[in-house]
């Protein structure tokens, strides 16, 4: 196996960055904030209530990070599957070969999904890196398959009550679109759903809500809030 050094300290770069430090450089775009705000606030049916965890595509929309995280999410899958190592022809390569290697870029997506989910301000908080998550599926399953569960899932939450609910559709809807387009369930297929489906298993294990938003506590708190 060949590993290319350059491919991969650019996809580690990309998928490592822990969301959280993007915040360093401020606002790119300062009325950002205040125009988000006027559009949430501008009706009583806009405000959210204190116990609803939906994902407001409205609000999400605004956010330039989710982007980026989009972004770096997709190119970074896409150079760990096909750039960063490569093997012999399939003759040539033993079947240990290929699986070492499948599981070498596993390991990387499934600790880059760590990093974008977990933080620790006083306590543990999970963040549901939903755009990211996205991007994952594009490098993993395919632009097609992931565009399609995207646009399912989105059209869907409407009537999804939480983090937890979405990622477990969109999961199911990658599958489904794999069936669909390329007639089988592929081992990628299983894979992007299975890095959608990890911060779900993660929040299960530590009895730990997903959050779209979190902030480090001031000194006179003990946590993170949603």
């Amino acid at each position: 196996m060949t590993v290319s050094v350059p491919y991969l300290f650019f996809a580690l770069i990309l998928l490592w960055l822990p969301r959280q430090w993007l915040r360093a450089g401020g606002h790119v775009l300062p009325t950002r904030r205040r125009f988000r705000s006027a559009i949430r606030d501008s009706s009583p049916h806009n405000q959210r209530q204190p116990d609803d965890r939906s994902i407001w595509l409205r609000e999400e929309l605004f956010k330039g990070r989710n982007y980026f995280d989009l972004l770096r999410g997709s190119i970074g899958s896409w150079s760990v599957m096909n750039f960063c190592f490569s093997l012999p022809p399939v003759a040539d390569a033993p079947s240990s070969d290929r699986w070492t290697l499948l599981a070498l870029q596993t390991g990387i997506l499934v600790v880059a999904v760590l990093i974008q989910m977990i933080r620790w301000y006083a306590k543990l908080s999970l963040f549901a890196p939903i755009f990211f998550l996205i991007g994952l599926t594009v490098g993993v399953c395919g632009w097609q398959v992931a565009l399609f569960a995207t646009v399912l899932v989105w059209a869907l939450n409407v009537a999804l009550p939480n983090p937890e609910s979405f990622l477990f559709f969109q999961a199911i809807a990658l599958a489904g679109f794999s069936a669909l387009f390329l007639g089988t369930i592929t081992l990628m297929t299983l894979l992007g759903a299975a890095l959608v489906f990890l911060p779900v298993v993660v929040s299960l294990l530590t009895k730990e809500r997903l959050m779209l938003k979190t902030k480090r506590p001031r000194p006179a708190e003990s946590g993170a809030h949603a």
